[in-house]
């Protein structure tokens, strides 16, 4: 039940900060950040295990092809991981807002998911 109470009083606070036009930019700024780091990261994630793996192909030493591999392995799997847990925090927040407050979903979350058509009411 506190927990409950909790999330509510989050949600009061968060349509507050929402229907205030004069964060416009800051939330603006958040979208433009939140946005490159989801495209950014994996893209220099991928990027730079294939410049691992490209180094032990040239090395032609099949141990360091195969750490090479599995480290490429493991870096698309972050680079999916970054891309999904932003966009899953985002969805979560637009749901939890838009159920409890909607015209604070359609000022926050609309600038922080698309910050090019960020107009706050």
């Amino acid at each position: 039940m506190e927990f409950i109470n909790l999330i509510l009083m989050m949600a009061d606070a968060a349509t507050k900060i929402c229907t205030d036009g004069n964060l416009r930019g800051i939330f603006g700024i958040v979208g433009w950040v939140v946005n490159k780091v989801k495209i950014a990261t994996p893209i220099i994630l991928i990027v730079v295990g294939m410049l691992d793996m490209a180094k032990a192909i040239m090395g032609k030493n099949e141990d360091a092809i195969k750490d090479a591999q599995g480290l490429l392995v493991k870096k698309a799997i972050a680079a999916v991981a970054v891309f999904l847990v932003i966009t899953l925090v985002v969805f979560v927040f637009q749901v939890i807002v838009g159920y409890t407050w909607p015209s604070a979903s359609s000022n926050c979350v609309k600038c922080i998911d698309n910050p090019t058509n960020c107009t706050i009411e």
